[in-house]
């Protein structure tokens, strides 16, 4: 058996002092079948905090205790695994290639390790291609407006709105 008194687990992630650029929706730590902490529930959320006081939770303690790995099993069963689920945040501050991260650190009277994770974001690529029908066009025709909108990106776009005033003396039919 090895153990590690007063381990802590600290994820930390790249909201930043007044930035915002995520919300952590959840998280959770897992043991595997051969680890066990004296102070931690297998599937528990952690204590989320906030370290820049901009009221925003961007980091996750789990004060993990006194935590056994027994031998034997493969390696996945002595893991101790951190899953954070985060919502980027639709700002002017998130733009496409903007990189995001979190890093996780574990402490114990004894060591430090950190770990981290990157990741950027992705952003629709929208075009809008606007045509009339007839061209030329004479007194009294109806033209017809046609705008297309396309999105060739592999991302959604949410909140799409398409507007378009008249010219002056034109009438909607």
């Amino acid at each position: 058996v090895a153990s590690v008194n007063n381990l802590t687990a600290t994820v930390l992630t790249s909201t930043g002092v007044g930035l915002g650029r995520f919300v952590i929706v959840h998280s959770t730590v897992a043991f595997g079948s051969k680890v066990s902490s004296s102070s931690f529930v297998n599937g528990a959320a952690g204590h989320q905090t906030d370290t820049h006081g901009d009221t925003i939770l961007d980091s996750v303690v789990y004060n993990l205790g006194l935590v056994n790995s027994y031998t034997g099993g493969v390696a996945s069963s002595r893991a101790i695994t951190i899953t954070i689920v985060v919502q980027v945040i639709n700002s002017t501050l998130n733009f496409g290639g903007v990189p995001l991260w979190a890093n996780v650190t574990l402490t114990s009277p004894w060591t430090s390790l950190t770990s981290n994770s990157t990741w950027a974001i992705v952003e629709p690529s929208l075009t809008v291609v606007g045509s009339t029908l007839p061209t030329p066009v004479n007194g009294h025709d109806i033209v017809n407006f046609v705008w297309t909108v396309t999105n060739p990106s592999s991302t959604i776009a949410y909140g799409v709105n398409l507007y378009n005033a008249l010219l002056p003396n034109f009438n909607l039919v």
